[in-house]
């Protein structure tokens, strides 16, 4: 009887053991859980009125590598193409932007400044395209309506400046904040007469926009400008 209680005790004493640990184990998954940032949620709003949600989560420490030796990528986003379930990607080497893909490379999203593409198995996904997020200077945007601005007048520039520039110029005013507004009147001479760098004062409505191109605000219907 002694030998038997014993053992029951021996195994008892496992079970708690075994018990305590995987309870310590639980709580440190869930203070690690705790303590991982949720990272940057951007949405992206794609032609067809579809959309992208992604979260991107920063890595740890990317380690150091020989010299000559490509940086070895870290990070990762949680993405929902369309309302599909989220899937998180790992992020890869890329030349240009940010490229993150699945294990097999069947799914890719590539993010660049604030647009966004998805390719799947090699090709783009044609479903989603001319993906935008709104500027992060959106938070400042003025309410839509009568406005009155006064800046800078400047030809508006380019969201993407890694490639060719083209010549052409879209009116636009950079105020003292250094908040972009495109300029649209129905008498174009008002503004198109304009010497590039002149200080100007314009009167008119706002609507904001996110424009695939153009690093602006919003559009502003000029009724009145004038110089300072």
């Amino acid at each position: 009887m002694s030998i038997r209680k014993a053992i029951g005790g021996v195994i008892l004493l496992i079970i708690l053991i075994a018990g305590a640990w995987a309870l310590s184990s639980l709580q440190s998954k869930q203070r690690m859980e705790q303590q991982r940032p949720l990272g940057n949620t951007v949405t992206y709003a794609c032609d067809a009125r579809r959309t992208i949600v992604a979260t991107f989560i920063e890595g740890a420490a990317a380690p150091s590598v020989q010299p000559g030796q490509p940086p070895v990528p870290t990070g990762s986003v949680m993405v929902s193409i369309g309302g599909e379930p989220t899937t998180t990607l790992a992020r890869t080497l890329s030349a240009d932007g940010a490229r993150y893909a699945n294990g097999d490379e069947s799914l890719v999203f590539w993010s660049k400044g604030d647009t966004a593409l998805v390719m799947r198995d090699n090709s783009m996904d044609t479903d989603y395209t001319n993906c935008t997020a709104p500027a992060a200077a959106a938070a400042d945007a003025p309410m839509p309506g009568p406005i009155t601005v006064s800046g800078t007048f400047v030809c508006l520039p380019h969201k993407d400046t890694s490639g060719p520039q083209t010549d052409e110029c879209a009116f636009g005013i950079k105020d003292a904040q250094g908040r972009y507004f495109a300029l649209m009147s129905t008498d174009p001479a008002s503004i198109g007469t304009l010497a590039g760098g002149a200080h100007i004062t314009v009167d008119g409505t706002f609507a904001p926009r996110s424009d695939p191109k153009y690093q602006d605000l919003g559009v502003i219907t000029v009724t009145d400008v004038s110089t300072q």
